[in-house]
Order: structure tokens, then C-alpha cells, then sequence
């Protein structure tokens, strides 16, 4: 054998080694990656200021952060305005709102200062047209008004723990008083544009029914049945 062939000789020797040496190295190293992630630990805390969720076009999704020394989780659509927002309320208490795609509010849930829970509805144009709350003595009530954001009708209970239904006009004046009197009887109440009360129909502590009837300067015209 000549120079050249045992040169040759020597160099698929080497060549074989450092290939066996490449693919060992290799297999341990992929054996280690492994065996450390199956045994990695999660953290017990991760504290920071704020966390962000974003796409593969760094636009953010979803976002938590400190609002007035409270927390605060908020998610975003693709153009980047608010769908939902938990956020603290005014009152101390913690809310929820979601948006419509206008960034406006859609629906509204909330504590209301005294303690006690709020939801409101809202059209397309933002205006609350449905709330769901407590009255000043604390009685369930539940309001709707017009596209224009106007009471028009507002159902409660009052401080003797009876109901009572008020319907208004368009302009917010009550024009109608359903209700319960003193003797647990029921009875209604009709005013007019200028707010007087033209009707009153109920009944009498024997349990009769009785009607009412005044002017519109608030003269009484009629009284069934005749006293």
C-alpha cells in the first residue's frame, strides 16, 4: 500500500470517528434538553406591573394592569377597542362592562355604593335602555326607557314592601301609578300632560271598588259610588 492509500485509509478512520463522536454528542444533548423540561417546575409566583396578550402583529388582545391602586383585566378586539372590562367600580366594588364594536357599553355589571348589585342594558347608540338595581330602601327595581335613554316605566317595590309601577311619557313625566294602598287593596292613578291626577280607581276598607274623577285644575268631578 502507498502513501496515498494509507493517507486515505487514515482519513475515512477519522472521518468515521468524528462521525460516530457527532451523532453521540447529539443524542446526549437531545436526551438532556428533554429531561430537563419533563422536570422543569412551574414558578409559585410571577409578580409584575402588567401583563400583556398579543398577536404575531404585537397588537395587544388582552391586558392586566393596576387602575387607581385596584386591579384591572381588559380584552381588545382586532382593530384595538375594548370588548369586556373588569375594572373596580366608584363605589369600591368590582364591575363589568362590555362593548360593542363602537368601543361604547353594551351591558353593565356593577356594585352600587351601600352595598347591593346593578345591570344595565344599552342600545347601539350607548343609551341605558334596561337597569336592574335596588331602590333607596333597598327593594328590587327594574326600569326601561326609550331609545333616548327616558324612563318610561319603573317597577318596585315601595317601604311597605308592596309593589308599585309608574309609566311615563316620552318626556319622563309620570302619567299612570299602579299600586297598593294602605288596606293592601290595589289602586290606580291617571294624570294628565301637566302632571295633575284627572282618575283614581281602588277600593273602599270594605273592600268595594271606588273611582274618582278630577279637572284638569284638580277640582274633583266625579265620586262612584256617591258618598
Amino acid at each position: 500500500m502507498n502513501n496515498v492509500e494509507q493517507r486515505i485509509t487514515r482519513m475515512e478512520r477519522s472521518l468515521r470517528f468524528y462521525r460516530i463522536s457527532f451523532v453521540t454528542v447529539l443524542l446526549a444533548a437531545t436526551f438532556l434538553v428533554i429531561v430537563s423540561f419533563k422536570n422543569r417546575q412551574a414558578p409559585d409566583m410571577i409578580q409584575a406591573k402588567e401583563f400583556q396578550l398579543v398577536d404575531n402583529n404585537s397588537r395587544v388582545l388582552a391586558k392586566m394592569s393596576a387602575l387607581n391602586g385596584n386591579g384591572d383585566i381588559t380584552t381588545y378586539n382586532s382593530n384595538g377597542n375594548k370588548m369586556v372590562d373588569i375594572l373596580p367600580a366608584t363605589s369600591g366594588g368590582g364591575a363589568i362592562v362590555v362593548y360593542n364594536e363602537n368601543n361604547q357599553y353594551n351591558f353593565r355589571v356593577t356594585y352600587t355604593s351601600g352595598g347591593g348589585g346593578y345591570m344595565g342594558i344599552y342600545n347601539n347608540q350607548g343609551k341605558e335602555v334596561i337597569s336592574v338595581g335596588l331602590n333607596t330602601s333597598g327593594a328590587g327595581s327594574i326600569s326601561l326607557k326609550n331609545n333616548y335613554g327616558t324612563e318610561v316605566l319603573d317597577l318596585t317595590a315601595n317601604v311597605s314592601g308592596s309593589g308599585d309601577l309608574t309609566v311615563s311619557n316620552k318626556n319622563g313625566d309620570a302619567v299612570a301609578l299602579f299600586g297598593v294602598t294602605s288596606e293592601n287593596g290595589g289602586v290606580l292613578n291617571i294624570y294628565n300632560q301637566n302632571r295633575t291626577r284627572v282618575n283614581a280607581f281602588g277600593c273602599d276598607l270594605n273592600g268595594n271598588g271606588v273611582m274618582n274623577c278630577w279637572n284638569s285644575n284638580a277640582l274633583k268631578t266625579v265620586t262612584l259610588p256617591n258618598q
